[in-house]
């Protein structure tokens, strides 16, 4: 091998470690810096095993917190505190969008805590704003939540969508 040949080899062994090493920093830096929702990932696309389910549904998890599910990514909001659900209305979206109600009410069937709720969702990351009759809650990821009404609140949530 002449020398200009083995600068060449050298100049692109180099270049290549240097793009993957750049690479593996920059997603490790946008999982950082870009709030993703959970069990979204960089490269995008549905998540495993998706395709086969009913999608978009929504499930209570326990620890108190609502799941909406999607083909693309879920999106989670904590429940009042000491709360029971009453009913789900029909969810409506797609592929990284969901809209939908559930009707919730004290566990003692009194009046729902919207303060210790709005208490909740400051602690979860979400910027709340009280009107005095219930409040709205938004996430940076593209999330909305409002909860009105006492002794059966209504909360409505939508993902990527006007509510």
């Amino acid at each position: 091998m002449n020398v200009m040949h083995r600068k060449v080899v050298i100049t692109g062994f180099v270049t290549i470690t240097a793009v993957l090493v750049g690479l593996s920093f920059f997603e490790s830096w946008a999982n950082r810096t870009i709030r993703f929702v959970s069990g979204q990932h960089l490269i995008g696309g549905p998540l495993p095993g998706r395709s086969r389910e009913n999608l978009p549904s929504v499930a209570v998890e326990s620890g108190g917190r609502l799941c909406c599910r999607m083909l693309y990514c879920d999106f989670r909001f904590p429940l009042p505190p000491n709360t029971g659900l009453v009913s789900i209305e029909p969810v409506t979206g797609g592929f990284d969008t969901i809209k939908g109600a559930i009707y919730v009410t004290n566990r003692n069937r009194g009046a729902v805590d919207l303060r210790a709720y709005a208490r909740a969702m400051r602690r979860d990351g979400f910027r709340v704003t009280d009107d005095g009759y219930g409040f709205a809650a938004s996430s940076p990821d593209g999330g909305f939540v409002s909860a009105e009404g006492l002794d059966r609140c209504r909360i409505g949530f939508s993902f990527f969508g006007d509510y």
